[in-house]
């Protein structure tokens, strides 16, 4: 099970920073972090001068330095040198998912923040990419986002281990908020040739997945989890998701990525990559188990 103790945030020194540090101040308050990392990756350190000047950085020092500076500026205006929770700002070199590849295994992060773009351009990074490939849990902060106190956090479920995992993460870490389950089902092909109208399949459909629930609430030893059901006609969980979301007033989604150890990534699930590929309003988190892909990470950095 995560625990979010080790975090990183990544920034880019763009207008979404603002959104991102405002939200990492407010779930440090309920996580209490023991450290967070926040981390800017230049793609490469020779500035170009007159990039520096309309970027406002000074370039008479080395450019990491004055980086680092004006990250710290960034830093203070959200986390006061006094904080409990220790903060490092880090200058590095290379492509921003590379680095933060890199840096969230070499110190060891338990979750990565970082900003979730309405318009993804080449500067960015990839929210499928960067969920599939790091090995730490991902939370992504939309482009804007109100940001707010977390009181009702919303788990598309399918009742599998990596739900129990979701499940166990957010009860440890955001001990007081709500939590509610959600289960989108789609009538399997051919159900029209078992003799029973679409209402009467949907009905057995509906009761199958409330007996796993049953079992699901059994398993975590919660009978007071709340769970939404819900038909899916279009065969679009994704985009159901974010309608069950938005019916209970959700703060932040949260998804158990699925872990596999033969292959150097994470398989997500379909669901899960299409609901990073849309533009979403809500944050979102993808809990990772760490164990069960730190057997298999050091292949990923051969892709540096």
């Amino acid at each position: 099970m995560a625990s979010f103790k080790r975090l990183m945030v990544g920034l880019d020194f763009s207008a979404v920073d603002n959104t991102v540090l405002e939200y990492t101040k407010m779930i440090s308050e309920t996580l209490k972090p023991e450290i967070i990392y926040f981390i800017h990756s230049e793609q490469d350190l020779d500035l170009d001068e007159e990039l520096a000047e309309e970027a406002g950085i000074n370039t008479k020092g080395p450019a990491d330095e004055e980086l680092a500076k004006k990250l710290e500026i960034e830093v203070a205006q959200y986390f006061e040198s006094n904080s409990k929770t220790e903060i490092v700002c880090q200058i590095v070199e290379g492509s921003p998912f590379q680095e933060m590849l890199h840096w969230s295994h070499i110190k060891k992060v338990d979750l990565l923040i970082v900003g979730k773009k309405k318009l993804v351009n080449g500067k960015g990074v990839l929210p499928n990419k960067l969920a599939r490939k790091i090995d730490a849990s991902v939370l992504f902060v939309p482009e804007g986002f109100n940001v707010k106190s977390i009181e009702n956090i919303f788990l598309p479920s399918d009742f599998s281990k990596h739900s129990k995992i979701a499940y166990n993460t957010c009860k440890e870490s955001f001990s007081n908020t709500k939590l509610t389950c959600g289960n989108c089902f789609s009538l399997p092909l051919g159900w029209y040739k078992t003799g029973k109208t679409e209402e009467e399949f949907t009905s057995i459909m509906k009761r199958n997945a409330e007996k796993k629930f049953e079992k699901f609430k059994e398993s975590i030893n919660d009978n007071s989890l709340e769970c939404v059901f819900s038909i899916d006609p279009n065969n679009e969980p994704s985009v159901e998701i974010l309608e069950m979301a938005d019916r209970i007033n959700a703060d932040l989604i949260a998804i158990g990525a699925r872990g596999k150890t033969d292959a150097a990534t994470v398989i997500l699930g379909s669901t899960t990559e299409k609901t990073l590929a849309i533009d979403v309003e809500y944050p979102l988190l993808v809990i990772k188990d760490k164990g069960e892909n730190i057997s298999f990470l050091q292949a990923l950095f051969n892709l540096k």
